[in-house]
């Protein structure tokens, strides 16, 4: 008798939803009050605010779980954001792990699933085991696997290679942005001699991503990098498939800095970029509405060649305007040294001079950044390279100054300007992103 009413007391206690933990006895309207397949119960008002908090990944799971809306569709994989109205579960839907395919496939009968319920306890159970730990929702996704999951499962690590003017860095990066067996190779000046030291260091990943610092053309597989293969364009994507044997995704360096800056750095989470890479040259990635803008014929990006300066100059023809006046040659040159670093430094120290060189170049600088500002709109333009890295505290605020004073006044009050966060690193973030997205069957 002790027992018994010790049970009974047990089955008064306020039941919650296992979502937001709104009690039953508060407002039993409130709850739907039907068992799901971890005998938990779900709050129905309130799922769609759920969905606020916890995004489109929750609809994903309500889905897979068999909710359906008033509208009498079940929840769809794009939908993104709550959903307005009442939400229901068709009676005696359970989920089978059935092989067929190697999807997953509902039994929509009462008498089906209890049936099967019968039938599979002593083989495949169609629940998850409770897990200590773990809230129930948490468990769902564990069981049933979070949208995607099956791609984070089967691509744990690609290869990820920035090829640069002088030296090249090649490192593994898995989905969640840890990188291991970093190295860095001096450049190759040969195609074949590129191909060989990616495919050395390949091993056994799921994808290969490599940027490039030049024109890379998707229609053709061709780049153009004149400062590495020459002046003429090299099949670099037919030798990498031929040599990896894997798959190979290929873009420019300028879209992996933007990549890797949106996805690990100081831009991350937001989809209206510009990445303005300043060192032996000038290139800008850009993302716009979270795609790349790359152009007809990939070469979007070449700031370097912007008209800046009214009077024509030979050193113009070559490298474009923007480049010559403020990349880290141009700073070089200026001062009579054989880099910037020497400029960089003595300027620090006070150096009327080599002050005033600087001050030219982020003057120009200045200038360029204001036209990506009005032309693209972005939320946020990140400095970047190798000039940058070593004098972008002297220069950011009088760039910002210079940007306020040129660009479109609305677009750059709602524009933050800021140094990258990753470094040399982002490049080889961008291209692990590159391989993780083709793998996953998606691109950017």
């Amino acid at each position: 008798m002790v027992r018994r009413n010790a049970g009974a007391a047990r089955t008064r206690r306020p039941r919650r939803c296992e979502v937001c933990r709104w009690s039953v006895r508060r407002d039993r309207e409130h709850i739907w009050n039907r068992r799901d397949v971890d005998g938990g119960i779900v709050c129905e008002r309130r799922l769609s605010e759920h969905t606020d908090r916890a995004g489109r990944t929750l609809l994903q799971w309500a889905a897979r779980l068999g909710w359906r809306h008033e509208a009498r569709r079940s929840v769809r994989r794009g939908d993104r954001g709550p959903l307005p109205g009442k939400w229901s579960r068709r009676v005696g839907v359970r989920l089978q792990s059935r092989e067929r395919d190697g999807d997953r496939h509902r039994v929509a009968s009462p008498a089906a699933g209890r049936a099967h319920r019968d039938e599979s306890r002593d083989r495949a159970p169609c629940r998850a085991e409770p897990q200590r730990g773990r809230h129930p929702i948490q468990r769902h996704a564990r069981a049933l696997g979070r949208p995607g999951s099956e791609d984070r499962r089967t691509v744990t690590t690609v290869l990820a290679v920035d090829v640069g003017g002088t030296k090249t860095a090649i490192a593994r990066v898995d989905a969640q942005g840890r990188l291991s067996h970093h190295r860095t190779l001096p450049s190759a000046r040969t195609l074949d001699e590129t191909v060989t030291a990616i495919a050395s260091t390949s091993g056994d990943v799921a994808a290969v991503g490599v940027i490039v610092p030049g024109i890379y053309t998707p229609d053709t597989g061709y780049a153009w990098c004149p400062n590495l293969w020459g002046t003429g364009e090299v099949p670099l994507r037919e030798a990498l498939l031929g040599a990896l044997r894997t798959k190979v995704v290929i873009d420019s360096d300028r879209s992996g800095y933007v990549l890797g800056e949106t996805w690990l750095g100081v831009a991350r989470g937001l989809r209206h970029v510009v990445f303005v890479s300043i060192g032996t040259g000038i290139g800008v990635g850009i993302l716009a509405d979270g795609a790349l803008l790359r152009g007809a014929r990939g070469i979007a990006g070449a700031a370097g060649w912007f008209a800046l300066d009214a009077e024509w100059k030979d050193v113009y023809r070559t490298t474009g305007c923007w480049e010559a006046e403020a990349a880290g040659p141009a700073v070089a040159r200026a001062a009579g040294a054989t880099d910037a670093q020497p400029v960089v430094t003595a300027a620090r120290s006070g150096d009327g001079s080599a002050c005033q060189i600087l001050d030219r170049a982020t003057r120009y600088t200045g200038m360029g950044v204001a036209n990506l500002v009005s032309a693209f709109n972005p939320e946020m333009v990140v400095l970047g390279g190798g000039l940058i890295e070593g004098a972008g505290d002297v220069m950011l605020d009088r760039i910002r100054a210079e940007v306020t004073r040129w660009a479109q006044p609305i677009a750059s009050a709602h524009c933050r300007i800021e140094l990258s966060a990753l470094g040399g690193r982002a490049g080889l973030f961008g291209a692990a992103r590159l391989a993780l997205d083709t793998c996953r069957g998606g691109a950017i």
